[in-house]
């Protein structure tokens, strides 16, 4: 006599519903959108397994940090870490992985928003600020926007940055390291071992040739135009854009290239990148100083109070009088000191944050915010 579950059909249909199951298992290490099993049970009768109907909303998978959208069917694609930069606002929750999310025919993730501002959105997601769009009925419609996805408005009492390009002054072949003011003009220093003269209204006035690496570092003098280069040179140039006096460190002690620059004390204060010298010139470009003390890079240099302020690889800012003395070491630093200024009379110096030093010589503000070094301010 067979057992109640020997059958031929029973134990036929016992196995097939068994490799169903294994097929459920197998799946899930595999993206799927869709599964229906037709898995026959025990009576013979056809039951259906749904993994996912037609109907439900699809989430993205959390491996990738990439996120594409469509909003209000403009494309976009950003990161997961852009979108949750404000885990308060909408798209904080949206994209923290808690809800399910809409997908469009493409596979991106489908926002039912303006399309045209979220560009400013996403600019504001990645920086921090709102640059609005000049066109006033775009920065309207960016300021609903930014309601309804609950992100921080500046203080009303506050001008929010309006930004538009004057002009754009092409013209380098290749990064441009330095920008200063020159007699009404702007001059530019770059990679590709120029330095390049605008008019206010973008022209290019002149083209400075001479060094033989990339100008890193340019400061006006005595109505002059002063220059250093990797080439461990310094060159002077007059109001008619000639090279009117070179300075080379090469073959001397202590040679380097120098990177950075100052006008102190009626002379040329110039840093080296490497060999932790401050090198001071007289108005004729002889070598009147040399300030020791620095490890490694000297990265910048800034006037403060009368003094020159210099920075190092060594995360150290030393304060030198007018006799050349070094009169102060400023300490506390966590990285190395990439830029020195001057605001509201104290000494501002900025690595992945910002320190304001008071002229007694103590931090008396750390200035938090940033992610990365802070390479300049102004």
């Amino acid at each position: 006599m067979l057992e109640p579950d020997s059958s031929p059909e029973i134990r036929s249909a016992k196995r097939i519903k068994q490799e169903a199951e294994h097929q459920i298992v197998d799946s899930l290490h595999e993206p799927v959108d869709h599964l229906d099993l037709n898995v026959p049970d025990a009576s013979g009768d056809v039951g259906v397994a749904t993994c996912a109907s037609e109907n439900q909303a699809s989430v993205p998978r959390p491996a990738s940090n990439i996120v594409r959208l469509s909003v209000g069917g403009t494309p976009y694609t950003t990161t997961r870490a852009t979108l949750t930069k404000y885990a308060d606002s909408m798209l904080g929750a949206m994209f923290s992985g808690r809800y399910p999310l809409e997908t469009d025919v493409d596979g991106r993730v489908f926002i039912d928003r303006d399309g045209d501002s979220f560009a400013t959105v996403l600019t504001f997601l990645r920086t921090g600020r709102w640059l609005l769009p000049s066109d006033a009925s775009l920065a309207a419609r960016v300021r609903v926007e930014a309601d309804f996805y609950n992100l921080p408005w500046p203080d009303p009492a506050l001008q929010v940055e309006t930004v538009d390009v004057v002009s754009v002054l092409g013209g380098h072949e290749h990064k441009v390291y330095a920008v200063r003011e020159w007699n009404g003009n702007l001059v530019s220093s770059s990679h590709d071992r120029t330095i390049r003269v605008w008019s206010p209204t973008g022209q290019c006035l002149a083209t400075l040739r001479g060094h033989g690496e990339a100008v890193v570092c340019i400061t006006v003098w005595n109505d002059c135009l002063v220059s250093s280069a990797l080439d461990s040179t310094l060159r002077v140039w007059d109001q008619s854009y000639a090279c009117v006096r070179t300075v080379s460190f090469e073959g001397q002690p202590n040679g380097d290239s120098t990177a950075v620059l100052a006008v102190w004390n009626g002379r040329i204060a110039a840093g080296s990148w490497r060999d932790g010298l401050v090198r001071v010139f007289n108005e004729d470009m002889s070598a009147d100083r040399l300030l020791t003390g620095h490890h490694g890079s000297v990265i910048a240099l800034t006037v403060w109070n009368d003094c020159l302020a210099s920075s190092g690889e060594d995360s150290l800012i030393r304060i030198w009088n007018r006799d050349y003395a070094c009169i102060r070491v400023l300490k506390g630093n966590t990285g190395v000191v990439q830029f020195l200024g001057v605001w509201n009379e104290r000494l501002l110096s900025a690595e992945t944050m910002m320190r304001l030093w008071s002229s007694e010589y103590t931090c008396e503000q750390v200035l938090r915010g940033h992610t990365d070094t802070v390479l300049a301010a102004c």
